[in-house]
This record gives C-alpha cells, structure tokens and sequence, in this order.
C-alpha cells in the first residue's frame, strides 16, 4: 500500500517489482543497462496525497540513482498499480507550494501528451479534459489554500480527478519536459513540478511553429481569448 505523492508510489512500485523479481532496482531499469522485468509488481493499492502525480494512473516509476555529485533518474516498468484510491479528505491540507507544484505538474502531463506525435484521439480525450478542469480548478484551488478557513474540499476533489485524468493522458506519450526534466530535477534537487513547467513554455516555445494548430487548441481548452479566463 502507497499513501503519499509521486515519489512515495513510485518507491513503493519499485519494492514491488522487487519482491516479484528479486535483485536490485537497477536490474531492472533500462536507463541503467537492466532488463524489463520478468514479472509485474506485486498487488499496490496506490492512495495518492498530492494532485498532480498521476503515478497512481500509470505502470511506470521514475526512480533517483546516487552518482555522487551527477544523480541520474531512470524509469521503471511493469508497475501498474491494482487500485487507485482518491480521496479528498487526503489532500484537504496540502500546502500552498507543494499543491501548486503537483498542480503544475498534472497540467504538464495534460498538456505534453496532447501535443505529442504519440497521442490518439483516445488519449487526446483525457489530455483536453485535464487541461480545461485544471485552468479554473488549480487557480481556486491555491486560492483557497491561501485564505484561512475557506472550504477546500470542493477543489481539491476537483484537483484530485484532474490529476487522475492527466495521468491517464500519459498513454499518448511525454516527451523532452520531461526527459529534461528528469535531468534537471535530478542535478539540482528541485521540484519535478516546478521544473516541468518552466521547461515546458521553453520546449513549446521550440517546437511552436510545427506545433502551432495543437497549441491553438491548448490555448483554447486553457481559456485564452475568453472573457474572464486566463490566457
């Protein structure tokens, strides 16, 4: 059983592929020179305590590898957890910082997904919902956080489905926010939320020409030209 963020599950994915598999996380992770597992994670109920991971979604695990001064991150597959518990009440006192980071990490996952050359139609689905949900959903919700004795639950259960939907956005693939990300987040120990997003306006801002009518249409799913929205 996982009760924590992103990190919390993920750790707990790789106890599970190695109670299935035995040997060492590096075994089985192919950033490292290991194998796919030859058996899936053992049974994980996943009860996530940020909005914004989505790891509760997904087969995969992001894990830390220590070289010293150089730390360096590596997936791990055949992780999918059992369950998936999301409960409100769990989320109701996350931090301003840590619920703006997670946040911003949910609308990452929506937002690279939607413009990635692997998405479908499918994915796309969940991709446009988690980014119209999160564009009134995240600013009510740090609202919220900010003003003491206001009632959080309506926008935290909110937050909670909309990570959940950008995590099965991932379907449709990720792509260079987070595999600089990883590297970036890795060297110098910050918040994978906070890195992606300012990763994400540079690698966007890259591709933006060939990238012009998706982005058209994140802008639209995000508010912008609408009166009263954000742009």
């Amino acid at each position: 059983v996982a009760v924590g963020g992103g990190s919390v599950i993920d750790a707990a994915k790789a106890a599970g592929v190695l109670r299935a598999n035995g040997g060492r996380v590096r075994d089985w992770t192919a950033y490292m020179g290991g194998a796919r597992p030859e058996k899936p994670c053992i049974p994980l109920f996943a009860i996530p305590t940020t909005t914004g991971t989505g790891s509760e979604t997904s087969g995969g695990a992001v894990i830390t590898f220590d070289f010293g001064t150089a730390p360096r991150k590596g997936g791990l597959g055949s992780a999918q957890p059992e369950l998936a518990f999301l409960d409100p009440a769990l989320v109701e006192r996350l931090p301003v910082a840590l619920l703006a980071a997670s946040g911003l990490d949910a609308l990452t996952h929506a937002v690279e997904s939607y413009v990635s050359l692997r998405a479908s139609l499918f994915t796309r689905a969940f991709s446009a919902q988690a980014i119209r949900t999160l564009a009134t959903a995240l600013p009510e919700a740090v609202d919220a956080a900010r003003a003491p004795g206001s009632d959080r639950a309506p926008s935290m259960e909110t937050m909670l489905y909309a990570a959940n939907l950008a995590g099965r956005a991932m379907l449709g693939g990720l792509g260079q926010v987070h595999a600089l990300s990883h590297i970036a987040s890795a060297h110098f120990d910050t918040s994978h939320g906070y890195t992606n997003a300012i990763l994400l306006t540079a690698v966007l801002t890259h591709h933006q020409a060939a990238l012009a009518p998706l982005l058209e249409e994140v802008g639209a799913l995000l508010g912008a030209g609408t009166s009263g929205a954000g742009g």
